[in-house]
């Protein structure tokens, strides 16, 4: 990488406090056009016979491209799953100071300015790549240590945004999911936390740390039997989805400090009580039948 990339990114998001920024990662492989769409899922995973070959764009966005509108998984989640696995580790190693320039005087003069953050700009950098393909990483059978790396670079980047899915996943779901939350236990900077297992039966102590938390997606959590007293302060909690939580009884008291929640799925509880009446500030709200009054 040249040192006036490392230059922008360092005043993008290490110079001065974080806040909301947009990024992408691609590159370009050999992919199948056999089709009139293409499903670059199942090229990823050799399911297609590769019998007419193009470059075609791999990579990952923050958000959605204007094509993704019409099928999501198919052309964003397809051309995530396709990029390489061991071109994304590199993105989780390198060193914003051996980054080289054209000019010696201005690789002197950039790098000067930045000595002081470069520690942190490696870290942040680091946490955004790993947690964008964390879920590929805890799920890869060739590289069993990868998942390791790659939720360390979480934990030292802080990261603002986690998705994971571990529904199908072989077994070890349950260590893998202390490992997450230890990754995840100190970030006071967490925003979103998408975490799908019907193995999770509670959130960790260390959930009491994200009080920056704004969306919270458990939907499909079955054995979840409880959410932690911690929650209490996530006063920035605006959406919060339990969608098929079927074993959570009750939220928790500390529920009623969520004064910025304007979302909440709470469809398919049938074993929660709840009274959302004093929740004046929702503009959505999904019951399950038997608790609407």
């Amino acid at each position: 990488m040249c040192d006036r990339c490392i230059f922008e990114l360092y005043h993008s998001v290490a110079s001065k406090p974080k806040e909301d920024y947009t990024w992408d990662v691609y590159t370009t492989l050999l992919v199948p056009v056999e089709r009139e769409v293409y499903n670059f899922e199942e090229w990823s995973r050799g399911d297609v016979v590769q019998n007419k070959l193009a470059f075609g764009a791999v990579g990952f966005t923050t958000g959605l491209m204007a094509v993704d509108l019409n099928n999501t998984d198919l052309f964003k989640g397809g051309r995530e799953r396709a990029f390489p696995l061991e071109l994304i580790e590199k993105g989780i190693q390198f060193r914003c100071m051996t980054a080289k320039a054209s000019m010696p005087d201005d690789e002197q003069r950039i790098k000067a300015e930045i000595e002081h953050g470069s520690d942190e700009l490696d870290a942040t950098l680091h946490g955004v790549v790993a947690a964008a393909a964390l879920e590929r990483a805890l799920k890869d059978k060739e590289d069993t240590s990868r998942g390791g790396r790659f939720l360390e670079a979480v934990k030292l980047g802080k990261v603002r945004s986690v998705s994971v899915s571990l529904e199908d996943s072989d077994d070890g779901r349950d260590e893998t999911l202390v490992r997450l939350f230890d990754a995840l236990a100190g970030n006071n900077v967490l925003a979103s936390l998408t975490l799908v297992s019907s193995s999770l039966t509670a959130l960790p102590e260390g959930a009491a740390n994200w009080t920056q938390l704004s969306t919270l997606n458990l939907d499909g959590c079955s054995s979840l039997t409880a959410l932690p007293e911690g929650a209490a302060n996530w006063t920035q909690l605006s959406t919060l989805n339990l969608q098929g939580c079927s074993s959570l009884t009750a939220l928790p008291e500390g529920a009623a400090k969520w004064t910025q929640l304007s979302t909440m799925d709470l469809y398919d509880c049938p074993s929660l009580t709840t009274n959302v009446a004093n929740w004046t500030q929702l503009s959505a709200l999904d019951l399950v039948k038997e608790l609407v009054k």
